[in-house]
């Protein structure tokens, strides 16, 4: 794939162009991979031990690296194809699923661009994860899912957990029964650890003005890895159609 590319980048005529093939598709390809790999490394969907706090933070600092260069790569895309152009557009109407780039996109690119599931990746996760990610809230892989009945027991056992602690620091006075409470608090703490499960969800924010839908992690990395496989295909095809270069065949992407 990137020999693929590579080839590709040096046929570019704008030296901008190129650059944008090499550094930056050229940079992403690795990272996006990479970050697939560390994700079902980190967390195999068959998992059956719960995931400590710590994996679950290394699992969010994966996704939210891939997420934002899945974006990247696309925007890298569209700088590729108007520079090529000759165009000469705003930074800020740049991207790939913009108005401003149609006009410079190979006519299967544009046509692939604006078909109903890459639209629909876009304007209902791509972009909402990207920004979110930069600017906002960054996603993050919940330690924990639980049921209804389990999130009560939880509340239950917090409560309580709550009060052993408030009640152990009033008894400073009195040792033993201030010991007794704190080996509550530490029984009802580890028996909170004990419920619920691995999600199977990263997710934004659920709640306030603007909450946006989870998403399941295993799933959307592989679409995510499919989406940019096929793009990255129709992307050296159709430039090669459009400016007559020869073709060469580009395997799939792969994640070992």
């Amino acid at each position: 794939m990137r020999l693929v590319l590579g080839e590709l980048a040096q046929r570019l005529t704008n030296p901008r162009a190129r650059t944008f093939a090499l550094q930056g598709i050229g940079r992403r390809l690795p990272l996006i991979a990479r970050g697939a790999r560390n994700i079902f490394t980190l967390y195999p969907p068959d998992t059956a031990e719960l995931l400590s706090l710590e994996t679950c933070n290394e699992v969010a600092i994966q996704f939210q690296a891939f997420a934002i260069n899945m974006y990247g790569l696309m925007d890298n895309i569209a700088w590729v194809c108007v520079l090529e152009s000759g165009g000469a557009l705003n930074p800020l109407k740049v991207g790939l699923f913009k108005r401003d780039v149609e006009p410079y996109l190979p006519d299967e690119l544009k046509d692939y661009v604006g078909e109903p599931t890459p639209l629909t990746w876009f304007n209902e996760y791509g972009k909402a994860y990207r920004d979110s990610t930069a600017h906002r809230i960054p996603p993050y892989l919940p330690s924990r899912a639980y049921t209804t009945e389990e999130g009560q027991t939880y509340q239950d056992l917090d409560r309580r957990a709550s009060v052993a602690l408030t009640e152990a620091g009033r008894a400073h006075a009195d040792v033993s029964r201030a010991l007794g409470l704190m080996e509550q608090y530490e029984q009802l703490v580890q028996e909170k650890e004990t419920l619920g499960s691995n999600s199977l969800l990263v997710a934004l924010s659920l709640n306030g003005e603007n909450p946006t839908p989870p998403v399941y992690l295993h799933p959307q990395v592989l679409c995510d890895w499919g989406l940019a496989t096929e793009l990255l295909q129709v992307f050296d095809r159709s430039l090669r159609d459009k400016f007559g270069w020869p073709k060469m065949a580009m395997p799939n992407l792969m994640v070992r």
